[in-house]
């Protein structure tokens, strides 16, 4: 993708002209939800997807607004200090 391209330009550019295509805002939750799915897997690990699923949580992710799922996937990356995970001498391996 162009550097600088907003999502809006990019569906009248590339999406908009398929035939059969999706209106503006439904690509636009699309990549929503796409995006909150990405920043939790790349908290650490994609198989956080697959609980994600299993726990049925998908529609309650993929409607996420704002940058919890950013913050989300910092807490798996970085444990705060002080938690259980990061505790003086956790054995991590």
């Amino acid at each position: 993708m162009e550097k600088g391209v907003t999502l809006t330009e990019l569906y009248k550019k590339s999406i908009a002209q398929i035939e059969g295509a999706p209106s503006r805002r439904t690509f636009q939750d699309w990549h929503q939800a796409g995006s909150n799915f990405a920043l939790l897997a790349g908290g650490g690990t994609v198989y956080v997807l697959v609980l994600v699923a299993g726990l049925g949580l998908r529609a309650k992710i993929a409607s996420i607004q704002g940058d919890i799922s950013f913050q989300i996937g910092n807490a798996l990356r970085h444990p705060a200090s002080g938690t259980h995970v990061h505790q003086e001498g956790y054995n991590y391996g």
